[in-house]
């Protein structure tokens, strides 16, 4: 059962990969390294039905990323990331939000380092990524942090944003497009855009095909009393 918002919200919460973005990270990650997707995919998999423990799956994930690379920089990945520009409608979408005076957040289940990055080029200070690069003191990529309930996390990091400005859940809505932002639409009125996910949709207070349509649809809410 979708949740309709009452008035205006006071901040909107956007997903990333895909919904702000053209790619998914991770499959621009694996193209620029040179490494194969599919066993990418097959480790994940295996990771997520239990087949490998997490140390095992990311051993098999760094063999696989290291195919081309003796050593991946910190500098190598700001690259990477860097190259994925948000779409063009998605940046003026969230400026004109922002000059309307709606605070704007990120919360993506994409790489944290990705996730702060896209957020500073969107002029966003409130951004919450999930899997967390760790570097030596080369700065090297050795290791990464990572919570499999991604849509559960999410809800946490809402909780964190809204505690920290001062928030109540009735002045956020969430736009996303997959199921990771499953429980975000579970407890705020969610916007999904271009979304695949049937589950997504029916959950979505509304579903539009072009982010474009966003700012329309903020307005014309009623004004708080």
């Amino acid at each position: 059962m979708s949740i309709a918002p009452a008035y205006k919200p006071r901040a909107i919460v956007f997903d990333v990969d895909k919904t702000l973005t053209p790619v998914t990270v991770w499959y621009e990650l694996d193209r620029q390294l040179k490494a194969d997707p599919a066993a990418h995919a097959d480790a994940y998999i295996a990771y997520r039905d239990g087949s490998l423990s997490f140390k095992q799956a990311k051993e098999s994930l760094f063999k696989i990323w290291r195919a081309h690379y003796n050593a991946i920089t910190r500098q190598l990945l700001q690259n990477i990331f860097l190259s994925i520009e948000p779409k063009g409608s998605a940046v003026a979408t969230i400026r004109a939000l922002q000059q309307k005076g709606y605070h704007i957040c990120l919360i993506s289940a994409s790489i944290e380092m990705y996730v702060q990055l896209t957020a500073e080029r969107l002029g966003v200070e409130d951004a919450y990524g999930n899997s967390k690069f760790i570097f030596d003191e080369h700065d090297n990529w050795v290791d990464f942090e990572y919570d499999r309930d991604e849509a559960g996390l999410k809800v946490k990091q809402l909780q964190h944003f809204i505690d920290k400005h001062g928030y109540q859940l009735t002045d956020c809505v969430a736009v996303g497009d997959g199921e990771s932002d499953l429980e975000l639409f579970r407890v705020i009125p969610g916007v999904a855009v271009e979304a695949e996910s049937d589950h997504l949709k029916q959950l979505a207070w509304q579903d539009i095909h072009y982010i474009t349509k966003l700012e329309q649809l903020i307005e014309s809410l009623p004004d708080r009393a």
